[in-house]
């Protein structure tokens, strides 16, 4: 039965005050459609009823009401469709929303319209024949709109659309009252959910339990398949992610670029954001999101977290399809999202209280290990055994600043780093490289470690060549990091670490390393500086007891016009740092005369070194210049110091300069010339100020000649020569000589002898003196032993055939073998100590040694 409310205006109080009267009973949305099926049904015919609701602030529409009794809704796509936001601009919903009263559609103003909804077309395709459309408002604004189907033409009669609009007012205040207190029991379904969630949240104590929980509480509100964090620090331009799926990152390590399009995109946003993955060029975004849609990821809610200041964070939840989230849910995720970034950033700060322990604790036992190092091979062991416990570095070196300051070599590298030939290793070490590579000095410039990609560097042709020799070694290194190396502000080196893709390099604890292997470093050196003291000063008194056995006099002695020439000379040269070289016959005072230039030099404050280059055998020469290193070769048990670097600052006499090998020649003059050297065995070029006084007794013109001698050798010690007159050419001083040894000697007489007598004198004149200077204080010596008062009346001269012999080198010889041989029976063959023979010869107990091997003496012989 049809009521025509037109004609029957009794009837519409009744019937409305019944409708009312029914709404006040309602309270949940399928009461509202089954009052107003009530109502309608047992007076006109339809097959179902919907409600949407409007939100102009989006302009969209979506269902509020839905009464599935249409044929539609066995569509296997019903519940998407009729779940689906729609644009209030959808034709049909666009006049709708402007009318004042209901109006009818047909099946057959379908077939003419364009731009349909989707869901309303459907419905038509399922056998509806007409829809009325009517506004739902609530003080003239519309709040929803009332669909209302027939499979039956004609079914909405005029009666029927004047009762629709008398009722639309009353659905709407209904539909109005229902979204109140929906959202007011939303709300309060919110914050005890949030509250729910927070204190669990709270509680989590890492970032498992977080990501569990969060999940947990969560899918108890919605349901999602995954969820993500994002964490950044505010200062960066990267961020990582930490996932409730263990397996669905590659590594939570991994650093992603803030502008990947995704991140950057929705970083701004206030609210959480719905994208679906369909709708993303994959190809160029993150390599995570392309995993994420692989997995089954479809569509993804993005959600920016309260930030800390120092942290920015963001929450990303997955849906396995589209058209998933809800409004609601992402009012859930806004509602929790501070309760989250609190949370998260709690666990960050405990995070970094316990990393800092853990850096701390391996700081600790990494500086008591230092502090037992003395070597650099003590610092390689102990870096070998630390940082091996470290994640992050791969491979590490240590590259020292020389002592130029402008190059740089290889301290400590790390031998476990690959297999590496001998020359690939003696190849890292022997490493000099300039500072000022645009690698090097960009680092000894920063306060923290500087990152390289090799091969991005090799590629564009900036990388160093150390960079280059690394990729050719097969390290498979990409990445290293290279930290200064700072005592104070003093530059010391770099520390080269090698790093893995997938771990995080730590700054604060990479810094605190090169702190202490820096201070480590300082103590190294400090240690081989106290060593090298303590070693040239062991040196040094050696030296000078040996020259209180062979010291002659630090006086020239003599007056004659051929003495005072070389006088002359050396007050000339004294004061210069020229090389000079001295030449003359054995025993007429050449060392005497570097002294007294050495001693008149701006450098007597420090000790003049000796070397006698015919007294070292031919294979310890390079060892006794230049010194060696502990094992570089057997019987090398220690460290040694040179000649040339105890003379350092002071002044080296090379004595029997042409006795020395051609081999060892070329090595000397390098040394001349270049002012450094190495020690054998050693790989760090020591740099030496150093004056040169050569001596010889040769003609070292005719050595060269003769090819024994190097020229350009010979040219660069004849820089300036002295010759000293052989002593038969200056005989008017052997008187001075002659009383200069007499009181050196013959107050250590049992019959201390004073004087020598004018005939003495006469005879000593009438000598040749082969043996010169050093002849004339042996014969003297000699006679004062053998003198029986306290004038020596007699000198034992040697006997000779005549003067022709007299001047042959071999009367010398024998001479001395001679005296040699006396002193030996008075010593009754003992040659050191207190008595010695050496003591009384005044010649080191090594000098004696070597001569009477050479003159084929015995030491076994006893006084008669």
């Amino acid at each position: 039965m049809s009521i025509n409310f037109s004609n029957n205006q009794d009837f519409t109080k009744p019937f409305l005050a019944r409708f009312q009267q029914q709404l006040s009973a309602v309270f949940e949305r399928k009461d509202l459609i089954k009052a107003i099926a009530d109502t309608l049904s047992p007076h006109y015919y339809f097959t179902s009823i919907n409600i949407q609701l409007v939100e102009f602030h989006t302009g969209t529409y979506f269902p509020f009401l839905i009464q599935q009794l249409a044929n539609a809704g066995s569509h296997s796509s019903f519940k998407a469709i009729t779940n689906t936001r729609q644009s209030l601009e959808d034709t049909i919903i666009r006049d709708a929303v402007r009318k004042e009263d209901c109006f009818v559609i047909t099946a057959g103003d379908i077939r003419s319209l364009t731009d349909v909804p989707y869901w309303i077309k459907t419905n038509f395709d399922f056998g509806a024949s007409e829809l009325l459309v009517s506004p739902l408002k609530v003080k003239a604004d519309t709040l929803g709109l009332l669909f209302i189907w027939s499979d039956q033409p004609e079914s909405f009669c005029d009666c029927f659309r004047n009762l629709i609009n008398v009722l639309s007012p009353e659905i709407g205040y209904a539909q109005y009252h229902m979204v109140v207190n929906e959202v007011l029991g939303l709300h309060d379904w919110m914050n005890e959910a949030v509250l729910s969630l927070s204190k669990k949240l709270v509680a989590a104590k890492n970032w498992d339990e977080l990501l569990v929980t969060l999940k947990d509480g969560l899918q108890k509100s919605f349901h999602f398949t995954e969820c993500i964090i994002a964490i950044k620090k505010c200062a960066e331009q990267h961020y990582r992610l930490l996932s409730s799926d263990p397996g669905l990152l590659e590594n939570d390590a991994i650093k992603y670029p803030v502008n990947d399009g995704i991140y950057n995109v929705h970083a701004a946003a206030e609210s959480p954001v719905v994208v679906n993955l369909g709708d993303l060029d994959l190809t160029s975004g993150p390599e995570w999101l392309r995993k994420v849609h692989l997995n089954g990821g479809r569509e993804l809610m993005i959600a920016m977290l309260p930030s800390d200041g120092v942290y920015q964070f963001s929450l990303l939840l997955l849906a396995d399809k589209v058209h998933h989230f809800e409004p609601a849910d992402r009012q859930i995720v806004a509602r929790m999202s501070s309760h989250l970034a609190t949370t998260i950033s709690n666990l960050l700060a405990t995070e970094e209280i316990l990393s800092r322990e853990r850096d701390q604790s391996f700081l600790l036992e990494f500086s008591r290990r230092l502090a037992t190092v003395r070597t650099n091979e003590d610092l390689s062991k102990v870096m070998a055994a630390e940082l091996a416990k470290l994640p992050f570095i791969r491979i590490y070196g240590v590259r020292m600043i020389n002592d130029d300051r402008t190059t740089l070599s290889t301290y400590v590298f790390d031998k476990h780093a690959a297999s590496l030939t001998e020359d690939e290793m003696e190849q890292i070490l022997n490493y000099k490289d300039p500072i000022d590579d645009g690698v090097a000095d960009l680092i000894l410039a920063s306060k923290d470690p500087v990152i390289f990609n090799i091969s991005e560097m090799i590629a564009a042709g900036t990388a160093p060549k150390y960079f280059q020799a690394w990729k050719a070694m097969q390290f498979e290194i990409e990445t290293v990091a290279g930290t200064p190396l700072r005592n104070g502000d003093f530059n010391l080196g770099i520390l080269w670490v090698t790093l893995d893709v997938d771990q995080q390099l730590n700054v604060r604890l990479l810094n605190g390393i090169a702190s202490q292997i820096a201070i480590a470093m300082s103590n190294i050196f400090a240690n081989g500086e106290l060593v090298n003291y303590k070693e040239r000063l062991e040196v040094e008194n050696k030296h000078l007891r040996d020259q209180i056995q062979t010291f002659y006099s630090s006086d020239i002695i003599g007056s004659s016009q051929a003495i005072h020439e070389v006088f002359e000379l050396v007050n000339t040269v004294a004061h210069s740092n020229a090389t000079v070289l001295l030449c003359g016959e054995t025993g007429t005072g050449k060392e005497v005369i570097a002294r007294a230039i050495h001693e008149s030099s701006a450098r007597k404050n420090k000790l003049m070194i000796k070397v006698n280059c015919a007294a070292i055998p031919p294979n310890l020469i390079e060892s006794e210049l230049f010194g060696h290193e502990k094992g570089s070769f057997t019987g090398a048990h220690e460290r040694r110091i040179g000649k040339f670097e105890l003379a350092n600052g002071s002044t080296l006499f090379l004595d029997e300069i042409g006795e020395l090998p051609l081999d060892q020649q070329v090595k000397l003059l390098r040394v001349l010339q270049e002012r450094e050297f190495e020690r054998v065995g050693g790989r760090m070029t020591i740099k030496v100020d150093v004056r040169i006084i050569a001596a010889t007794n040769r003609d070292l013109q005719a050595e060269v000649d003769a090819g024994r001698f190097r020229s350009d050798l010979y040219y660069r010690l004849s820089v300036f020569p002295i010759s000293l007159p052989p002593l038969r050419d200056r005989k008017d001083d052997i008187p001075l000589l002659a009383e200069h040894f007499l009181a050196k000697y013959g107050k250590f007489s049992l019959q201390k002898v004073n004087a020598i007598s004018k005939r003495a004198i006469a005879e000593l004149k009438q000598y040749n003196w082969p043996g010169n200077v050093r002849e004339l204080e042996h014969m003297i010596e000699r006679s004062v032993l053998l003198c029986d008062g306290k004038i020596l009346k007699k000198v034992h001269l040697p006997v000779a055939a005549d003067k022709e012999t007299l001047r042959k080198e071999s009367s010398f010889h024998e001479n001395e073998k001679n005296h040699i041989a006396e002193i030996l029976k008075k010593c009754n063959g003992k040659v050191s100590g207190k008595g010695g023979a050496a003591e009384l010869l005044n010649l080191p107990p090594s000098t004696l040694n070597s001569k009477i091997k050479k003159l084929g003496l015995s030491k076994n012989v006893t006084a008669p």
